[in-house]
């Protein structure tokens, strides 16, 4: 309940920054990359995947459309 928390700028929710005993890296989906390049490029993509796949279902409503993850630059 006291843990400090950051937003993945992609899909909005709330990542742990530290628990316990385990390694902080382990819990930044970034960090977990060899090549953080390579990550964003990752995200970039499944970000994409999942607007797609939003559009599909488009009942012109904003708060629908918006709820998907973001593009980040």
């Amino acid at each position: 309940n006291s843990c400090e928390f950051e937003i993945d700028p992609f899909f909005g929710f709330q990542i742990p920054i530290k628990l316990e005993d385990l390694n902080s890296d382990m819990l930044i989906p970034k960090r977990m990359w060899k090549n953080e390049k390579d990550y964003f490029s990752a995200a970039k993509e499944l970000t994409e995947k999942f607007q797609a796949n939003f559009a599909e279902y488009d009942i012109n409503d904003e708060l629908v459309k918006n709820a998907g993850p973001a593009n980040i630059k």
